[in-house]
């Protein structure tokens, strides 16, 4: 499978920064190089695996247990909201099985249309891989 080289970049600034964070939370400030930057928490997950950001900013998150988490950020930490989106596929989890990525359509902005990898159960307690495709429904306030 091809990477986005874009994807790959942002994963490894991400991996480097959460590998800082206790450091830079014992100390207030990280840096990258000679670039300084805060460290703010924004949310708390149950085995985060993959997450994506939406056109409006916002984030979905997989863990890997089998939720699909939203997250609005806000202007400070104490507003950050988390919640769940509904009618997932059911994850086999135990391993490395689980939710997997979470990608969304090219032209997400007017197909909705967002890509999901898992586990699922197979016979004989066995698991495999699968993607779903779903178009992503937030209700008036914004949740799913």
């Amino acid at each position: 499978m091809t990477r986005n080289p874009l994807v790959a970049a942002c994963s490894a600034f991400l991996f480097t920064l959460a590998a800082t964070a206790c450091t830079a939370q014992e100390k207030g400030t990280a840096t990258s190089s000679s670039l300084p930057f805060q460290v703010t928490e924004a949310a708390r997950f149950e085995e985060p695996w993959a997450m994506t950001f939406l056109p409006d900013g916002r984030l979905l998150v997989t863990e890997q247990k089998g939720k699909l988490k939203l997250v609005k950020l806000g202007a400070t930490a104490d507003a950050n909201e988390v919640g769940n989106i509904t009618g997932v596929p059911e994850v086999a989890y135990g391993g490395q099985g689980g939710f997997g990525d979470v990608v969304l359509h090219p032209q997400f902005a007017s197909n909705g249309w967002v890509y999901i990898s898992y586990a699922e159960a197979g016979e004989s307690d066995t698991r495999g891989a699968a993607v779903a495709r779903a178009k992503l429904a937030l209700d008036a306030n914004g949740g799913g």
